[in-house]
């Protein structure tokens, strides 16, 4: 039955297609115009609301990629600090010399703006291959973060080679062997 009604509807509405299409006149110029314009303005409408949400999809993996490249510097520079059996010392700005167990490891920055260590007799090397970094180069600080405490601040900040800088995220680290008792 159901069948039935619906073949019912479909003969009246194929009939006329099949008419219009047996139809010899053509398009005019004018259906044409209409039509162009009303698929420029459409695409218009599209296209004013992607652009914002690809620019957030794209500003979204920079700001992904930033922070990724913050937390393995830190992360790296902050696993021997807190290890350090005495004090840090600080040489400079993107320079600093840790002593641990296992000897003498210094952080420095190379002239690239990549992340480098030296440990033991080992020549100076990247920490990270120069790939990871993409276009951003890094910068690090260390200073004291509370002298009584034996404490310290690590600041890296992050910089795209076109000299946009980007967040700077702070670590405090407390390294445990010169935790007082």
């Amino acid at each position: 039955m159901v069948a039935r009604n619906d073949e019912r509807l479909r003969r009246p509405i194929m009939g006329k297609l099949r008419k219009h299409l047996k139809n010899k006149k053509g398009v005019s110029l004018m259906e044409i115009l209409v039509a162009s314009l009303i698929f420029a303005m459409i695409t218009v409408a599209v296209t004013a609301i992607l652009t914002p949400m690809v620019m957030a999809f794209v500003r979204a993996n920079e700001f992904a990629e930033v922070n990724s490249l913050l937390d393995n510097v830190g992360n790296a520079i902050i696993s021997d600090m807190s290890l350090a059996v005495d004090d840090i010392e600080i040489n400079s700005d993107d320079d600093i010399s840790i002593l641990t167990r296992n000897g003498i490891i210094s952080y420095t920055i190379s002239d690239d703006g990549f992340l480098m260590v030296e440990s033991g007799n080992l020549d100076p090397r990247l920490v990270f291959p120069r790939e990871f970094y993409g276009n951003m180069t890094i910068s690090f600080e260390v200073s004291r973060y509370d002298p009584g405490m034996a404490s310290y601040t690590l600041v890296v900040t992050v910089t795209q080679s076109d000299s946009i800088t980007y967040i700077s995220r702070e670590f405090i680290i407390r390294p445990l062997m010169l935790m007082s008792p």
